[in-house]
């Protein structure tokens, strides 16, 4: 080793790893891109570091015990969920995720999944593609978003984002969300509602972390709130929605879904909600674009170094 503090990156579906290489460096820490050590390598590497950045990796006690020097664990997204931040916290290990990378992405994947669902546009588009031209009597239920209410779980930067592309489209918009500040919601025009009254609305987003308080939030009591042909559309974590109440509601064609994320991802063969045909699901892609991509793993890079930098943070196990 260099005397340098180590950076280790675990996991990532993202390519090339030279962006967070350059920002480390910069800040004279040592890189490594561990995504194809072998075991013994890795347990090497993680002995020495002081980060790593994860993706996918669930980072619990037993891959903390690896790591007796570890002082920062960064995360390419804006959830914790796959990390013990308890433990991490307990060891003085600071966890960084990053945030407002994907917000404009996420909101405009939003309105494309409501705007999807609310005018039907796979099962006509798949219509005509297997030869049939619907008609009027074939079309089922179609409303525009100027006669429908619309309804806002979470109001971070990506709740604020979708409530003014809902409102651009002449929709009332509400908001539910336990620690918003009073002040924000009226800058927007916001109305602010109970959870209870926010599925009273045709239209529902999700926009919250999955954390003890909102695991399995969206109940079949919940559901069963939303007008006939009501749309819950869910780009936040699979875990906040008990899937089998949602499938039965789905499947009855009593609401309408349009699914960013699930609770296991992939899902596994024969999936009933990932297989269902009255459910619109994406593969967890809200986040995606290009640029997205890019300002994520500068942003990681640069997290990790500003925070590994400062001069009191001193290599666990040293002096």
């Amino acid at each position: 080793m260099t005397g340098k503090k180590l950076v280790v990156l675990i996991d990532s579906d993202m390519g090339s790893s030279e962006i967070e290489l350059a920002a480390c460096e910069s800040a004279g820490l040592d890189f490594f891109d561990g995504r194809f050590a072998s075991p013994e390598q890795l347990t090497t590497l993680l002995r020495e570091a002081s980060g790593v950045l994860v993706q996918y990796r669930v980072v619990d006690e037993a891959f903390l015990d690896r790591c007796p020097r570890l002082l920062a664990i960064v995360t390419y997204g804006v959830g914790t969920d796959h990390i013990d931040t308890t433990a991490a916290a307990a060891r003085g290990i600071g966890v960084l995720p990053v945030r407002d990378y994907c917000v404009d992405e996420v909101a405009d994947h939003t309105l494309a999944l409501v705007l999807a669902c609310m005018r039907r546009i796979v099962p006509l588009s798949l219509a005509v593609r297997s030869g049939v031209w619907p008609g009027t009597q074939d079309f089922g239920t179609l409303r525009t978003m100027r006669d429908s209410t619309y309804a806002v779980i979470g109001l971070g930067s990506i709740g604020q984002a979708v409530a003014v592309r809902a409102l651009a489209f002449g929709t009332a918009v509400c908001v539910h969300d336990p620690y918003v500040d009073a002040g924000l919601c009226e800058s927007f025009g916001l109305t602010q509602v109970s959870l209870e009254d926010a599925f009273s609305c045709d239209i529902v987003s999700l926009h919250v972390p999955l954390m003890d308080s909102t695991a399995q939030m969206v109940t079949g009591r919940l559901l069963d709130r939303m007008p006939p042909h009501g749309i819950l559309v869910n780009v936040s974590r699979g875990g906040v929605i008990v899937e089998h109440d949602l499938l039965e509601r789905v499947e009855s064609g009593r609401i309408n879904a349009g699914l960013d994320v699930l609770t296991v991802e992939p899902p596994s063969d024969g999936d009933a909600l990932a297989s269902s045909h009255r459910v619109i699901i994406t593969p967890h892609v809200a986040w995606y674009s290009t640029s997205a991509e890019d300002r994520l793993c500068a942003q990681a890079g640069t997290l990790m170094s500003r925070f590994l930098a400062e001069p009191l943070r001193n290599v666990k196990g040293t002096t």
